[in-house]
Protein backbone atom coordinates (compact mmCIF):
# COMPACT_ATOMS: atom_id res chain seq x y z
CA UNK A 1 0.00 0.00 0.00
CA UNK A 2 0.99 3.62 -0.31
CA UNK A 3 2.92 5.02 2.62
CA UNK A 4 0.35 7.84 2.80
CA UNK A 5 -1.86 5.40 4.71
CA UNK A 6 0.27 6.27 7.75
CA UNK A 7 -1.23 9.78 7.80
CA UNK A 8 -4.42 9.24 9.78
CA UNK A 9 -6.05 12.48 8.64
CA UNK A 10 -5.46 11.81 4.93
CA UNK A 11 -6.41 8.15 5.21
CA UNK A 12 -9.78 8.69 6.86
CA UNK A 13 -10.59 11.70 4.71
CA UNK A 14 -10.17 9.44 1.68
CA UNK A 15 -12.20 6.64 3.25
CA UNK A 16 -15.12 8.95 4.05
CA UNK A 17 -15.23 10.47 0.55
CA UNK A 18 -16.04 8.22 -2.40
CA UNK A 19 -14.57 9.14 -5.82
CA UNK A 20 -17.26 9.84 -8.41
CA UNK A 21 -17.42 7.64 -11.48
CA UNK A 22 -16.46 9.26 -14.78
CA UNK A 23 -20.07 9.38 -15.95
CA UNK A 24 -21.32 10.84 -12.66
CA UNK A 25 -18.76 13.61 -13.10
CA UNK A 26 -19.83 14.19 -16.69
CA UNK A 27 -23.49 14.36 -15.70
CA UNK A 28 -22.65 17.17 -13.32
CA UNK A 29 -21.15 19.16 -16.16
CA UNK A 30 -24.26 18.53 -18.25
CA UNK A 31 -26.34 19.98 -15.43
CA UNK A 32 -24.40 23.25 -15.43
CA UNK A 33 -23.65 24.03 -19.05
CA UNK A 34 -23.81 22.72 -22.59
CA UNK A 35 -20.25 22.67 -23.86
CA UNK A 36 -21.36 22.26 -27.47
CA UNK A 37 -24.12 24.88 -27.63
CA UNK A 38 -22.06 27.89 -28.70
CA UNK A 39 -20.26 25.86 -31.38
CA UNK A 40 -23.40 24.95 -33.36
CA UNK A 41 -24.74 27.51 -35.84
CA UNK A 42 -26.93 25.26 -38.02
CA UNK A 43 -30.47 24.78 -36.78
CA UNK A 44 -31.18 21.73 -38.94
CA UNK A 45 -27.91 19.86 -38.43
CA UNK A 46 -27.66 21.03 -34.84
CA UNK A 47 -31.09 19.59 -34.07
CA UNK A 48 -29.94 16.14 -35.17
CA UNK A 49 -26.67 16.09 -33.22
CA UNK A 50 -26.31 13.76 -30.27
CA UNK A 51 -26.56 15.96 -27.17
CA UNK A 52 -23.99 15.93 -24.41
CA UNK A 53 -26.54 14.34 -22.09
CA UNK A 54 -27.19 11.57 -24.61
CA UNK A 55 -23.45 11.02 -24.95
CA UNK A 56 -23.24 10.53 -21.20
CA UNK A 57 -26.32 8.30 -21.03
CA UNK A 58 -25.10 6.04 -23.83
CA UNK A 59 -21.52 5.83 -22.53
CA UNK A 60 -19.77 7.66 -25.35
CA UNK A 61 -16.02 7.88 -24.72
CA UNK A 62 -14.80 11.31 -23.60
CA UNK A 63 -11.36 12.90 -23.49
CA UNK A 64 -9.25 12.11 -20.42
CA UNK A 65 -12.01 10.07 -18.74
CA UNK A 66 -11.84 6.60 -20.30
CA UNK A 67 -8.67 4.68 -19.55
CA UNK A 68 -8.83 0.89 -19.65
CA UNK A 69 -5.73 -1.17 -18.97
CA UNK A 70 -4.42 -3.05 -22.03
CA UNK A 71 -6.39 -0.82 -24.44
CA UNK A 72 -5.25 2.19 -26.46
CA UNK A 73 -6.12 5.49 -24.71
CA UNK A 74 -9.09 7.53 -25.95
CA UNK A 75 -8.01 10.41 -28.21
CA UNK A 76 -10.03 13.20 -29.88
CA UNK A 77 -10.24 13.06 -33.67
CA UNK A 78 -8.85 16.63 -33.89
CA UNK A 79 -6.87 18.92 -31.61
CA UNK A 80 -9.38 21.72 -32.24
CA UNK A 81 -12.85 21.78 -33.77
CA UNK A 82 -14.64 24.37 -35.84
CA UNK A 83 -18.25 25.53 -35.66
CA UNK A 84 -21.02 23.37 -37.11
CA UNK A 85 -22.63 25.30 -39.96
CA UNK A 86 -25.13 24.57 -42.73
CA UNK A 87 -22.32 23.37 -45.01
CA UNK A 88 -20.51 21.20 -42.44
CA UNK A 89 -19.98 17.80 -44.11
CA UNK A 90 -21.35 14.43 -43.06
CA UNK A 91 -19.18 11.31 -42.89
CA UNK A 92 -20.78 7.92 -42.20
CA UNK A 93 -18.64 5.50 -40.22
CA UNK A 94 -19.13 1.85 -39.35
CA UNK A 95 -16.88 -0.65 -37.62
CA UNK A 96 -16.64 -4.39 -37.19
CA UNK A 97 -15.31 -5.78 -33.95
CA UNK A 98 -14.01 -8.98 -32.39
CA UNK A 99 -13.69 -10.09 -28.77
CA UNK A 100 -10.17 -10.25 -27.34
CA UNK A 101 -8.69 -11.84 -24.24
CA UNK A 102 -9.40 -8.61 -22.35
CA UNK A 103 -13.12 -9.29 -22.69
CA UNK A 104 -13.52 -6.05 -24.66
CA UNK A 105 -14.73 -5.56 -28.23
CA UNK A 106 -11.78 -4.40 -30.33
CA UNK A 107 -11.61 -2.99 -33.84
CA UNK A 108 -11.09 -5.32 -36.84
CA UNK A 109 -12.51 -3.23 -39.72
CA UNK A 110 -13.34 0.44 -40.22
CA UNK A 111 -15.14 2.03 -43.18
CA UNK A 112 -15.91 5.70 -43.85
CA UNK A 113 -18.04 7.10 -46.68
CA UNK A 114 -18.81 10.70 -47.55
CA UNK A 115 -22.10 12.32 -48.55
CA UNK A 116 -21.64 11.14 -52.16
CA UNK A 117 -21.17 7.54 -50.96
CA UNK A 118 -17.50 7.59 -51.94
CA UNK A 119 -15.53 5.19 -49.76
CA UNK A 120 -12.76 7.25 -48.17
CA UNK A 121 -11.34 4.52 -45.99
CA UNK A 122 -11.88 0.77 -45.72
CA UNK A 123 -9.26 -1.22 -43.88
CA UNK A 124 -8.79 -4.24 -41.68
CA UNK A 125 -7.26 -3.61 -38.26
CA UNK A 126 -5.45 -6.12 -36.09
CA UNK A 127 -5.78 -5.83 -32.28
CA UNK A 128 -2.64 -6.22 -30.20
CA UNK A 129 -4.52 -8.38 -27.71
CA UNK A 130 -5.17 -12.01 -28.61
CA UNK A 131 -8.51 -12.56 -30.35
CA UNK A 132 -10.73 -15.17 -28.69
CA UNK A 133 -13.82 -14.71 -30.88
CA UNK A 134 -13.90 -13.27 -34.39
CA UNK A 135 -17.71 -13.01 -34.19
CA UNK A 136 -17.73 -13.88 -37.92
CA UNK A 137 -21.51 -14.37 -37.98
CA UNK A 138 -21.93 -10.65 -37.34
CA UNK A 139 -18.58 -9.07 -38.25
CA UNK A 140 -17.85 -10.90 -41.49
CA UNK A 141 -14.23 -11.11 -40.29
CA UNK A 142 -12.31 -14.40 -40.25
CA UNK A 143 -8.95 -15.40 -38.79
CA UNK A 144 -7.49 -15.79 -42.28
CA UNK A 145 -8.47 -12.23 -43.24
CA UNK A 146 -6.32 -10.81 -40.42
CA UNK A 147 -3.28 -13.07 -40.91
CA UNK A 148 -0.99 -10.55 -42.62
CA UNK A 149 -2.62 -7.35 -41.37
CA UNK A 150 -0.28 -4.94 -39.57
CA UNK A 151 -2.60 -1.92 -39.31
CA UNK A 152 -3.29 -0.95 -35.70
CA UNK A 153 -5.98 1.17 -34.12
CA UNK A 154 -3.47 4.01 -33.66
CA UNK A 155 -3.03 4.11 -37.45
CA UNK A 156 -6.79 4.54 -37.82
CA UNK A 157 -6.80 7.36 -35.25
CA UNK A 158 -4.08 9.26 -37.13
CA UNK A 159 -5.81 8.73 -40.48
CA UNK A 160 -9.13 10.02 -39.14
CA UNK A 161 -7.45 13.12 -37.73
CA UNK A 162 -5.91 13.77 -41.14
CA UNK A 163 -8.93 13.03 -43.34
CA UNK A 164 -11.71 14.71 -41.35
CA UNK A 165 -12.17 18.50 -41.43
CA UNK A 166 -12.51 20.17 -38.05
CA UNK A 167 -16.26 20.71 -38.50
CA UNK A 168 -16.97 17.14 -39.62
CA UNK A 169 -20.17 15.49 -38.42
CA UNK A 170 -19.77 11.74 -37.92
CA UNK A 171 -22.88 9.69 -38.66
CA UNK A 172 -23.49 6.12 -37.56
CA UNK A 173 -25.73 3.62 -35.85
CA UNK A 174 -25.10 3.18 -32.10
CA UNK A 175 -21.96 5.26 -32.56
CA UNK A 176 -20.78 4.76 -28.99
CA UNK A 177 -19.82 1.17 -29.91
CA UNK A 178 -17.79 2.32 -32.92
CA UNK A 179 -16.10 5.12 -30.98
CA UNK A 180 -15.11 2.76 -28.18
CA UNK A 181 -13.70 0.30 -30.71
CA UNK A 182 -11.70 3.03 -32.48
CA UNK A 183 -10.75 4.54 -29.10
CA UNK A 184 -11.76 8.00 -30.30
CA UNK A 185 -14.00 10.82 -29.13
CA UNK A 186 -15.73 13.38 -31.36
CA UNK A 187 -18.06 16.26 -30.40
CA UNK A 188 -20.33 16.38 -33.46
CA UNK A 189 -22.23 13.14 -33.98
CA UNK A 190 -25.54 12.00 -35.47
CA UNK A 191 -26.84 8.60 -34.39
CA UNK A 192 -29.40 7.38 -36.91
CA UNK A 193 -30.93 5.09 -34.26
CA UNK A 194 -31.86 8.22 -32.27
CA UNK A 195 -33.00 10.29 -35.28
CA UNK A 196 -35.26 7.51 -36.53
CA UNK A 197 -36.87 6.67 -33.22
CA UNK A 198 -39.78 4.29 -33.79
CA UNK A 199 -40.44 3.53 -30.11
CA UNK A 200 -40.48 7.05 -28.69
CA UNK A 201 -37.82 5.96 -26.19
CA UNK A 202 -34.08 6.53 -26.62
CA UNK A 203 -33.26 3.24 -24.91
CA UNK A 204 -35.35 1.19 -27.36
CA UNK A 205 -33.38 1.76 -30.53
CA UNK A 206 -34.24 0.02 -33.79
CA UNK A 207 -31.51 -1.99 -35.50
CA UNK A 208 -29.95 -0.73 -38.71
CA UNK A 209 -31.39 -3.80 -40.45
CA UNK A 210 -34.91 -2.81 -39.35
CA UNK A 211 -34.50 0.84 -40.36
CA UNK A 212 -33.15 -0.14 -43.79
CA UNK A 213 -36.06 -2.52 -44.39
CA UNK A 214 -38.73 -0.04 -43.29
CA UNK A 215 -37.47 3.22 -44.82
CA UNK A 216 -35.35 2.04 -47.78
CA UNK A 217 -36.94 -1.34 -48.57
CA UNK A 218 -33.44 -2.84 -48.41
CA UNK A 219 -32.37 -6.13 -46.85
CA UNK A 220 -28.93 -5.99 -45.21
CA UNK A 221 -26.88 -7.93 -42.66
CA UNK A 222 -27.73 -11.45 -43.78
CA UNK A 223 -26.56 -14.75 -42.35
CA UNK A 224 -23.07 -14.41 -43.87
CA UNK A 225 -22.15 -11.43 -41.70
CA UNK A 226 -22.12 -7.66 -41.86
CA UNK A 227 -20.16 -5.37 -44.16
CA UNK A 228 -19.06 -2.06 -42.68
CA UNK A 229 -19.02 -0.30 -46.09
CA UNK A 230 -22.57 -1.44 -46.81
CA UNK A 231 -23.73 -0.40 -43.34
CA UNK A 232 -22.07 3.01 -43.65
CA UNK A 233 -23.72 3.63 -47.04
CA UNK A 234 -27.12 2.58 -45.67
CA UNK A 235 -26.63 4.90 -42.69
CA UNK A 236 -25.87 7.85 -44.98
CA UNK A 237 -28.90 7.04 -47.15
CA UNK A 238 -31.13 6.92 -44.07
CA UNK A 239 -29.84 10.31 -42.92
CA UNK A 240 -30.51 11.87 -46.34
CA UNK A 241 -33.98 10.32 -46.38
CA UNK A 242 -34.62 11.80 -42.94
CA UNK A 243 -33.40 15.26 -43.98
CA UNK A 244 -35.57 15.23 -47.10
CA UNK A 245 -38.68 14.74 -44.95
CA UNK A 246 -37.88 17.12 -42.08
CA UNK A 247 -36.63 17.03 -38.49
CA UNK A 248 -39.79 15.43 -37.03
CA UNK A 249 -39.91 12.64 -39.59
CA UNK A 250 -39.17 9.19 -38.21
CA UNK A 251 -39.03 10.33 -34.59
CA UNK A 252 -42.04 9.30 -32.53
CA UNK A 253 -40.75 11.30 -29.55
CA UNK A 254 -41.22 14.49 -31.65
CA UNK A 255 -44.85 13.71 -32.45
CA UNK A 256 -44.39 11.79 -35.69
CA UNK A 257 -46.80 8.85 -36.10
CA UNK A 258 -45.27 5.64 -37.38
CA UNK A 259 -48.67 3.93 -37.63
CA UNK A 260 -50.04 6.63 -39.95
CA UNK A 261 -46.91 6.63 -42.09
CA UNK A 262 -46.89 2.81 -42.26
CA UNK A 263 -50.47 2.67 -43.52
CA UNK A 264 -49.73 5.28 -46.18
CA UNK A 265 -46.65 3.38 -47.37
CA UNK A 266 -47.92 -0.20 -47.47
CA UNK A 267 -46.56 -1.41 -44.14
CA UNK A 268 -48.17 -3.00 -41.13
CA UNK A 269 -47.78 -1.33 -37.75
CA UNK A 270 -45.04 -3.88 -37.01
CA UNK A 271 -43.06 -2.71 -40.06
CA UNK A 272 -43.78 -5.64 -42.38
CA UNK A 273 -44.58 -4.82 -46.00
CA UNK A 274 -48.07 -5.62 -47.22
CA UNK A 275 -48.06 -7.57 -50.50
CA UNK A 276 -51.13 -6.26 -52.33
CA UNK A 277 -50.76 -8.82 -55.14
CA UNK A 278 -50.35 -11.83 -52.87
CA UNK A 279 -53.95 -13.03 -53.19
CA UNK A 280 -53.95 -12.81 -57.00
CA UNK A 281 -51.02 -15.22 -57.40
CA UNK A 282 -51.09 -18.98 -57.10
CA UNK A 283 -49.27 -20.74 -54.30
CA UNK A 284 -46.90 -22.29 -56.86
CA UNK A 285 -45.95 -18.84 -58.16
CA UNK A 286 -45.28 -17.59 -54.65
CA UNK A 287 -43.06 -20.57 -53.82
CA UNK A 288 -41.03 -20.05 -57.01
CA UNK A 289 -40.23 -16.43 -56.20
CA UNK A 290 -36.87 -15.59 -54.57
CA UNK A 291 -37.05 -15.02 -50.83
CA UNK A 292 -34.72 -12.03 -50.95
CA UNK A 293 -33.96 -9.52 -53.64
CA UNK A 294 -30.27 -9.42 -54.53
CA UNK A 295 -28.96 -5.88 -54.19
CA UNK A 296 -26.14 -6.20 -56.74
CA UNK A 297 -24.46 -8.73 -58.98
CA UNK A 298 -22.37 -11.33 -57.18
CA UNK A 299 -19.12 -10.01 -58.57
CA UNK A 300 -15.76 -11.09 -57.22
CA UNK A 301 -13.62 -8.90 -55.01
CA UNK A 302 -11.23 -6.84 -57.11
CA UNK A 303 -8.03 -6.28 -55.09
CA UNK A 304 -7.07 -2.63 -54.70
CA UNK A 305 -3.62 -1.75 -53.44
CA UNK A 306 -1.88 1.46 -52.47
CA UNK A 307 0.53 2.72 -55.13
CA UNK A 308 2.97 3.89 -52.44
CA UNK A 309 3.16 1.08 -49.88
CA UNK A 310 1.38 -1.81 -51.57
CA UNK A 311 -1.08 -2.28 -48.73
CA UNK A 312 -4.62 -3.38 -49.61
CA UNK A 313 -6.93 -0.40 -50.04
CA UNK A 314 -10.09 -2.46 -49.76
CA UNK A 315 -11.27 -5.48 -47.80
CA UNK A 316 -11.98 -8.85 -49.42
CA UNK A 317 -15.56 -8.94 -48.15
CA UNK A 318 -17.03 -12.43 -47.56
CA UNK A 319 -20.65 -11.24 -47.77
CA UNK A 320 -22.29 -12.41 -51.03
CA UNK A 321 -23.93 -9.80 -53.26
CA UNK A 322 -22.30 -7.02 -51.21
CA UNK A 323 -22.17 -3.60 -52.86
CA UNK A 324 -18.71 -2.93 -51.41
CA UNK A 325 -17.12 -5.21 -54.02
CA UNK A 326 -17.59 -2.60 -56.73
CA UNK A 327 -16.43 0.40 -54.70
CA UNK A 328 -13.10 2.18 -55.13
CA UNK A 329 -11.42 3.24 -51.88
CA UNK A 330 -9.88 6.72 -51.92
CA UNK A 331 -7.27 6.68 -49.13
CA UNK A 332 -4.64 4.34 -47.74
CA UNK A 333 -4.84 4.32 -43.95
CA UNK A 334 -1.05 4.74 -43.70
CA UNK A 335 -0.03 6.79 -46.73
CA UNK A 336 -2.84 9.33 -46.47
CA UNK A 337 -0.75 11.10 -43.81
CA UNK A 338 1.86 11.94 -46.46
CA UNK A 339 -0.16 12.12 -49.66
CA UNK A 340 -3.23 14.09 -48.55
CA UNK A 341 -3.39 17.61 -47.17
CA UNK A 342 -5.10 17.78 -43.76
CA UNK A 343 -8.74 18.76 -44.12
CA UNK A 344 -9.84 22.08 -42.59
CA UNK A 345 -12.95 24.25 -42.50
CA UNK A 346 -13.20 27.89 -43.59
CA UNK A 347 -13.35 29.23 -40.01
CA UNK A 348 -10.74 29.17 -37.29
CA UNK A 349 -11.36 26.23 -34.92
CA UNK A 350 -12.55 27.28 -31.48
CA UNK A 351 -13.52 24.14 -29.58
CA UNK A 352 -10.78 22.25 -27.73
CA UNK A 353 -12.72 19.12 -26.82
CA UNK A 354 -10.10 17.79 -24.40
CA UNK A 355 -9.87 21.02 -22.40
CA UNK A 356 -13.65 21.15 -22.10
CA UNK A 357 -13.45 18.10 -19.83
CA UNK A 358 -10.46 19.19 -17.78
CA UNK A 359 -12.67 19.57 -14.69
CA UNK A 360 -14.00 16.01 -15.08
CA UNK A 361 -10.81 14.33 -13.90
CA UNK A 362 -11.54 14.64 -10.17
CA UNK A 363 -14.37 14.85 -7.73
CA UNK A 364 -15.59 13.01 -4.62
CA UNK A 365 -18.82 12.67 -2.72
CA UNK A 366 -19.14 12.01 1.05
CA UNK A 367 -20.13 8.45 1.87
CA UNK A 368 -23.30 9.89 3.40
CA UNK A 369 -24.48 10.80 -0.11
CA UNK A 370 -24.49 7.13 -1.15
CA UNK A 371 -25.95 5.86 2.11
CA UNK A 372 -28.91 8.19 1.71
CA UNK A 373 -29.75 6.57 -1.62
CA UNK A 374 -30.75 3.35 0.16
CA UNK A 375 -33.27 3.53 2.94
CA UNK A 376 -32.07 1.99 6.19
CA UNK A 377 -28.36 1.91 5.32
CA UNK A 378 -25.90 3.40 7.78
CA UNK A 379 -22.23 3.59 8.74
CA UNK A 380 -20.49 3.61 12.11
CA UNK A 381 -17.12 5.38 12.21
CA UNK A 382 -14.83 5.22 15.23
CA UNK A 383 -12.12 7.66 14.15
CA UNK A 384 -10.08 10.50 15.67
CA UNK A 385 -11.96 13.75 16.21
CA UNK A 386 -11.53 16.65 13.83
CA UNK A 387 -11.61 14.55 10.66
CA UNK A 388 -15.35 14.80 10.10
CA UNK A 389 -17.65 17.60 11.25
CA UNK A 390 -20.96 15.91 10.40
CA UNK A 391 -23.42 15.52 13.24
CA UNK A 392 -24.70 12.02 13.97
CA UNK A 393 -27.81 11.11 11.98
CA UNK A 394 -29.76 8.04 10.87
CA UNK A 395 -27.16 7.24 8.22
CA UNK A 396 -23.91 8.12 10.02
CA UNK A 397 -22.75 7.59 13.61
CA UNK A 398 -19.34 9.02 14.57
CA UNK A 399 -17.33 8.06 17.64
CA UNK A 400 -14.29 10.12 18.65
CA UNK A 401 -11.54 7.62 19.49
CA UNK A 402 -9.57 10.38 21.23
CA UNK A 403 -12.08 10.11 24.07
CA UNK A 404 -10.99 6.52 24.83
CA UNK A 405 -7.84 5.71 26.78
CA UNK A 406 -7.80 1.92 26.53
CA UNK A 407 -8.19 -0.40 23.56
CA UNK A 408 -10.47 -2.69 25.56
CA UNK A 409 -12.99 0.11 26.20
CA UNK A 410 -12.97 1.15 22.54
CA UNK A 411 -13.53 -2.43 21.32
CA UNK A 412 -16.41 -2.89 23.75
CA UNK A 413 -18.12 0.26 22.42
CA UNK A 414 -17.56 -0.76 18.78
CA UNK A 415 -19.01 -4.22 19.40
CA UNK A 416 -22.21 -2.62 20.69
CA UNK A 417 -22.72 -0.97 17.28
CA UNK A 418 -21.26 -3.63 14.99
CA UNK A 419 -24.41 -5.55 14.06
CA UNK A 420 -26.56 -2.42 13.55
CA UNK A 421 -24.71 -0.91 10.57
CA UNK A 422 -23.81 -1.79 7.00
CA UNK A 423 -20.35 -0.21 7.21
CA UNK A 424 -18.12 -0.09 10.30
CA UNK A 425 -14.77 1.74 10.29
CA UNK A 426 -12.45 1.77 13.30
CA UNK A 427 -9.13 3.54 13.91
CA UNK A 428 -6.79 1.92 16.46
CA UNK A 429 -3.79 4.02 17.49
CA UNK A 430 -1.39 1.65 19.25
CA UNK A 431 0.79 4.55 20.40
CA UNK A 432 -1.99 6.33 22.25
CA UNK A 433 -4.27 3.56 23.53
CA UNK A 434 -3.28 1.64 26.66
CA UNK A 435 -2.38 -2.00 26.02
CA UNK A 436 -2.21 -4.97 28.36
CA UNK A 437 1.13 -4.85 30.12
CA UNK A 438 1.61 -8.63 30.01
CA UNK A 439 1.05 -8.93 26.23
CA UNK A 440 2.95 -7.84 23.16
CA UNK A 441 1.13 -5.00 21.35
CA UNK A 442 0.58 -7.14 18.24
CA UNK A 443 -1.07 -9.85 20.33
CA UNK A 444 -3.34 -7.31 22.03
CA UNK A 445 -4.38 -5.87 18.65
CA UNK A 446 -4.88 -9.38 17.23
CA UNK A 447 -7.19 -10.30 20.10
CA UNK A 448 -9.10 -7.02 19.73
CA UNK A 449 -9.64 -7.72 16.03
CA UNK A 450 -10.88 -11.23 16.78
CA UNK A 451 -13.44 -9.90 19.24
CA UNK A 452 -14.73 -7.25 16.83
CA UNK A 453 -14.95 -9.72 13.95
CA UNK A 454 -16.87 -12.16 16.14
CA UNK A 455 -19.64 -9.53 16.40
CA UNK A 456 -19.79 -8.99 12.63
CA UNK A 457 -22.40 -10.76 10.50
CA UNK A 458 -21.54 -13.81 8.44
CA UNK A 459 -20.23 -13.01 4.94
CA UNK A 460 -19.02 -9.59 6.09
CA UNK A 461 -16.08 -8.18 4.14
CA UNK A 462 -13.24 -7.63 6.62
CA UNK A 463 -10.45 -5.21 5.69
CA UNK A 464 -7.55 -4.54 8.07
CA UNK A 465 -4.88 -1.93 7.29
CA UNK A 466 -1.61 -1.88 9.25
CA UNK A 467 0.29 1.34 8.67
CA UNK A 468 3.67 2.67 9.72
CA UNK A 469 6.02 5.38 8.41
CA UNK A 470 8.08 2.68 6.67
CA UNK A 471 5.42 0.38 5.21
CA UNK A 472 1.69 -0.28 5.16
CA UNK A 473 -0.08 -3.61 4.70
CA UNK A 474 -3.67 -4.51 3.90
CA UNK A 475 -5.42 -7.80 4.75
CA UNK A 476 -8.75 -8.65 3.15
CA UNK A 477 -11.00 -11.60 3.96
CA UNK A 478 -14.64 -12.60 4.22
CA UNK A 479 -16.15 -13.89 7.44
CA UNK A 480 -17.55 -17.34 6.71
CA UNK A 481 -18.85 -20.22 8.81
CA UNK A 482 -15.34 -21.68 8.77
CA UNK A 483 -13.77 -18.35 9.72
CA UNK A 484 -11.66 -18.63 12.83
CA UNK A 485 -8.92 -16.03 12.81
CA UNK A 486 -8.03 -13.06 10.70
CA UNK A 487 -4.34 -13.03 11.40
CA UNK A 488 -1.75 -15.72 11.86
CA UNK A 489 0.46 -15.59 14.90
CA UNK A 490 2.91 -12.76 14.50
CA UNK A 491 6.00 -11.90 16.40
Amino acid sequence: MQTEAWNSMEFWTSMLNVPLSKFERLKRIVGHTNILEKHIKSDVKGALLVTLRQMVDFCYPFPKTNRIMDLTPIVPTKEKYGVVKADSPFFAVDCEMCTTETGESELTRISIVDECYEVLLDTLVKPRNRIVDYVTKYSGITEKMLENVNVRVEDVQRALSHILPNDAILVGHTLECDFNAMRITHPYCIDISLCLNLSGKDRQRSSLKTLARIFLNEEIQGENGHCSVDDAVITMRLLKYKLSHGIRFGNVSLGWSFDDWARENGLTTSGARIDKNKHSRSEAQINQEPQQKKRCLDIKNVPQTCGRCGRPLSVACIVPYCACKKNVVKYCVICCLNSVLPQTSSEEPTLIWSDAFQTCTGGCEPILHFLRLDKGKSAFCAIPGGINDNANNEHEIYLNTNEYDSLEELVKRVNEEMISHNVVMVDINTRRLKMKVDEKPIVTVDNALRRMISYASWNSLIIVVFSSPQESLCYVTVKTQNHRTLLTDAE
